[in-house]
């Protein structure tokens, strides 16, 4: 899962490395530390949620666990960098194992500068994946089933495409496509107020929808 930082729940986690017993108190301390002073920004008009995870499970997996959730910003703080005062940064939207040593006296900063960069690239991503799986030709009601009947009844492929076309605006007219899980995903801001023939129903419409297959 991959969650754009203006709608994470949580921006930014924490997680203190302790190879030993003894380092515990100082990393903890300093984990504690780093994680006061990023609450202290707002990011998108709101206060920066940061959590700091010292639960007592291995390393690799609590990791693992943060990034199945898809927070946007992961910093790893370890004995040596309590020594250095700096902490090491990973981010959603890189590989897993690529880190960026950070020293605590820019990481606010650089902090905000991430989220906006993962905010960005998210968009941007889903914006060419949208432009590219979007059909805006369908216009009869049986090309609209043809494009999402699968092509394989007995195993039927993952369909990732969507379908913009007029409705009505009744959401009883999706019952004649209930058996293919389609479902209206959204009604794009950009309306084109023009009024056409609901794909669904047959009737005018001047609401444009955008269709897809729900899993």
């Amino acid at each position: 899962m991959r969650v754009p930082p203006r709608m994470a729940p949580k921006q930014v986690v924490i997680l203190p490395v302790t190879p030993k017993p003894d380092t515990e108190e100082s990393v903890f301390a300093y984990a504690e530390k780093v994680a006061a002073e990023l609450r202290k920004l707002t990011y998108s008009g709101y206060p920066l949620v940061v959590t700091v995870d010292k639960r007592d499970i291995r390393g690799g997996e609590k990791n693992w666990q943060w990034i199945k959730k898809g927070i946007p910003v992961r910093i790893e703080v370890g004995p040596r960098d309590v020594t250095g005062d700096n902490v090491m940064l990973a981010r959603r939207d890189k590989e897993p194992t690529e880190k960026e040593k950070i020293s605590r006296g820019d990481l606010p900063a650089r902090v905000l500068e991430v989220l906006d960069e993962i905010q960005a690239n998210y968009f941007a991503e889903a914006k060419r994946n949208l432009d590219a799986n979007i059909r805006t030709d369908i216009t009869s009601f049986e090309d609209f089933r043809a494009y999402f009947t699968a092509k394989n009844p007995n195993k039927p492929e993952v369909h990732g495409g969507f379908v913009r076309a007029k409705w009505c605006g009744d959401p009883k007219s999706l019952d004649v496509v209930e058996d293919l899980k389609i479902t209206i995903r959204c009604l794009p801001l950009d309306q084109s107020n023009t009024t056409g023939t609901c794909i669904l129903s047959g009737k005018p419409a001047t609401i444009d929808a955008i269709f897809a297959k729900a899993y």
